[in-house]
């Protein structure tokens, strides 16, 4: 632990069983690394998957520091948060082509059946597309109640990509969309990932394991461009690469 909290300015990959101190040792590398940027304009970011993982990052960081003043040397945040917040809201409507500032669809929206499209039992809403890359292409699947997801056929896939498109011109995205679309704008924009990664030279990534395809390749871009990535996480717990 020590190790960890007291290493250089690089990039680590920590391996950490449940109840081996994770938590506490990722909020004082945090700390660590904040007083090290501390005369620079580099903010440090530690991201999550859930909103209770952030919760309990938030407390354990105010605890440390013995204030609950918000750090704005800091940011912690859910993974889709730092996207939308960062990538999404700010830029996301050049590579959407929307006319307005996107937004999130949770996907049971009522005007989301305008964007339905199939026939009969083939019939499915633009929120029921999933997305996966495979060897540098995203393939389309469709969710299918609690079992495994089902690759779109060409011609499923060719009104899929329509309907992604039109939801996207409106500025609608779910969560799932919004990690390809902010990943296809930082591979098109390249000075966005530049200037993400002055904003943030360090970036903490907690449950690592679970990064999936479209933020593994996000997280690739951005350290192309600068940001000297943590992994933190437990292999033993790692969930299957797949569309989500």
């Amino acid at each position: 632990q020590s190790a960890i909290i007291g290493a250089d300015l690089v990039p680590l990959a920590v391996v950490a069983c449940p109840g081996s101190g994770k938590t506490a040792t990722a909020v004082r590398r945090l700390a660590k690394l904040r007083d090290q940027l501390s005369a620079d304009r580099g903010r440090v970011a530690l991201l999550s998957f859930s909103n209770v993982a952030v919760d309990t990052f938030r407390a354990e960081y105010q605890k440390l520091r013995g204030t609950s003043v918000p750090d704005t040397k800091i940011s912690i945040q859910t993974v889709d948060s730092f996207l939308t917040t960062y990538i999404l809201r700010p830029h996301g409507a050049r590579v959407m082509k929307a006319s307005r500032a996107p937004f999130l669809c949770h996907g049971d929206e009522p005007f989301l059946n305008a964007y339905n499209f199939g026939s009969g039992k083939d019939t499915m809403g633009v929120a029921d597309i999933l997305l996966n890359r495979v060897n540098g292409k995203t393939i389309f699947y469709r969710k299918l109640g609690r079992g495994d997801p089902v690759e779109l056929s060409s011609a499923m896939r060719g009104l899929a990509i329509s309907k992604l498109k039109s939801l996207a011109s409106t500025g609608g995205y779910t969560h799932t969309h919004g990690r390809a679309w902010a990943r296809l704008l930082l591979a098109k924009e390249p000075a966005i990932a530049r200037a993400l990664a002055l904003r943030f030279p360090q970036i903490l990534v907690d449950e690592a394991q679970d990064v999936g395809t479209f933020e593994g390749e996000i997280l690739d871009l951005l350290i192309a461009a600068g940001s000297t990535v943590t992994l933190i996480g437990d292999h033993r717990q790692l969930r299957p690469v797949g569309p989500s």
